[in-house]
């Protein structure tokens, strides 16, 4: 029987990974018809042709799946799957730098228009002679 075993890290509280892994087996019931339980911080999972245990950790998920036959010709597939979802549900949004604000120049803060630099020279109008 095919296998496929992933450790993901996470930083999410015990609970919120607990809530993370419902939303996975959910998402497995509907789309596959999969029957699961919960014993303690294990969801175990089946259904003809696969069959499944998900461990909820402090700090990492397990989760280690045993594909049958016909599942098993598309592994990568559902192991691709997999990833995506553990991506989704166990990453945790990358906080965004914060913002530099950009100095005020003399000109700006006296609400006068910047001064031309002194590279950039008028130049007299052309008369027609």
């Amino acid at each position: 029987m095919p296998t496929i075993s992933i450790v993901r890290p996470h930083s999410l509280s015990h609970k919120a990974a607990r809530d993370a892994a419902q939303r996975v087996v959910e998402d497995l019931r509907r789309r596959f018809d999969l029957a699961y339980a919960w014993e303690g911080d294990d969801v175990a999972f089946d259904r003809p042709g696969v069959s499944g245990r998900m461990h909820v950790g402090k700090d990492e998920v397990a989760l280690e799946v045993k594909l049958g036959l016909l599942l098993g010709a598309l592994k990568s597939t559902v192991e691709r799957e997999i990833h995506e979802q553990l991506d989704a549900l166990f990453t945790a949004p990358a906080k965004a730098p914060p913002r530099k604000a950009k100095p005020a120049t003399k000109a700006a803060s006296a609400g006068k228009p910047a001064a031309r630099p002194a590279s950039v020279a008028k130049r007299a109008p052309r008369t027609k002679g």
